[in-house]
This record gives structure tokens, C-alpha cells and sequence, in this order.
């Protein structure tokens, strides 16, 4: 745990030990957690539900359907 002003003189230092390290850094407050400083997880990108991986159209969802319907 760092406080505020420990946090704004040591800023660089404390980012390195993030970067480097890959630490979370709590700062406080009067000796109260309010913040944390750590590092950015890259999003992964979703994968298809397996069980949607069977699913296949057999239509073309833009064209306009034969039928008329009340849309009110």
C-alpha cells in the first residue's frame, strides 16, 4: 500500500514496478484503500459457443419475408 503522496513523488517508479512486474498498488487515504494502480488486461476476444457452431441458416435474413404482419 502507497498513500497519495508517496503515490505523486514515486508515480514513475510505481508504474514500472506495475509494467514490470505486472503488481497491483493500492493507494491510500489517510490510511484508507482507495484506489488501485495495476495493469491493463488485454480483452480476449469471445469464442462461439460450441453448441451455436451447428446452427446454420437456410435463408437470407435481409430479404423481406412473404408474409405480412402487424407490427402494432
Amino acid at each position: 500500500m502507497v498513500n497519495v503522496y508517496d503515490t505523486k513523488t514515486n508515480l514513475s517508479g510505481l508504474l514500472l514496478r506495475v509494467e514490470k512486474y505486472k503488481e497491483t498498488i493500492i493507494i491510500t487515504k489517510h490510511g484508507h484503500p482507495v484506489a488501485e494502480l495495476g495493469p491493463v488486461h488485454k480483452k480476449t476476444r469471445l469464442s462461439t459457443d460450441p453448441v451455436l457452431k451447428n446452427i446454420k441458416i437456410m435463408f437470407d435474413p435481409t430479404e423481406p419475408t412473404e408474409t405480412e404482419w402487424d407490427c402494432e
